[in-house]
């Protein structure tokens, strides 16, 4: 299977999409225009650890609520922390589906999925995106004719994502959860999450132009995509993998494995 360039990036955020429900963690209104979500804050991020070292690591008893992930059947699941208890929530057929996030209520998935087939001339990668109800119900795709990527859920209840906009650019678009009111945010990234009191965000962002064709930096901005701040400059592509719990710093993969401090 060969990987495009979104892809390529796109591992290391699936890995750590496995996110956890069914415990207040952030805030979700109704009404409003402005995708301010918060991101679920992230500890800093241990040494990778081999297949067999997974295999063999103790059970943990401490953990709740409910995880979403995606498996090599190519369908979502869903177990709870507790109990043990897998439950599948996705069930199509013709492609894989991955990178599960929560709802901020806990009630609805978003996720990606090879189903559905993006025209994608510039080759990024493109999937749709879909949500579904925990329980398996009323799944239905958001994204538009041109697929997205990265979706990632805002306290208002939009979901925010990345998407191709009519010169072929990659930006930010926000959709309601039903599929209606889709709007160009008007900002060029193809990644973002806020930090946990959602007054700051962090953009993925691909350096146009210079002997590599693909660049991509971390950049800072406020709740609205304002005050950019460019944060990453080493060679290769750099993408930021989630906010400290104070929201002072991020974690960030591959080319510069040292948190960045953030403000």
């Amino acid at each position: 299977m060969i990987l495009k360039p979104a892809e390529i990036r796109g591992l290391g955020l699936t890995i750590l999409g496995l996110l956890v429900a069914g415990i207040p963690l952030c805030g979700c209104g109704s009404g409003g225009v402005s995708p301010t979500p918060p991101l679920l804050p992230s500890e800093t991020p241990a040494a990778p650890a081999s297949v067999s070292q997974l295999s063999a690591a103790p059970t943990v008893s401490d953990l709740a609520g409910r995880f979403a992930y995606g498996t090599d059947d190519g369908h979502i699941w869903v177990v709870d922390a507790a109990t043990g208890q897998r439950t599948q929530v996705t069930h199509g057929r013709g492609g894989t589906d991955f990178d599960p996030h929560w709802s901020p209520d806990g009630k609805r998935l978003v996720f990606r999925t090879e189903r559905f087939h993006a025209p994608d001339p510039t080759s990024t990668g493109y999937n749709g995106i879909f949500v579904i109800n925990a329980d398996g119900t009323g799944e239905h795709p958001v994204n538009p004719p041109g697929g997205g990527l990265f979706p990632e859920w805002a306290p208002d209840g939009r979901i925010v994502f990345s998407s191709p906009r009519p010169d072929q650019t990659e930006g930010l678009f926000a959709v309601r959860p039903d599929g209606t009111h889709l709007q160009n945010l008007q900002i060029y990234a193809e990644h973002v999450g806020w930090n946990p009191t959602a007054t700051e965000s962090l953009l993925d962002r691909n350096k146009i132009g210079g002997p590599q064709k693909w660049n991509w930096d971390i950049w800072r901005a406020d709740a609205h995509f304002n005050n950019l701040v460019q944060l990453t400059d080493a060679p290769g592509d750099d993408s930021f993998g989630g906010w400290s719990p104070d929201g002072k710093q991020s974690s960030s993969t591959p080319s510069e494995t040292a948190t960045v401090r953030s403000g």
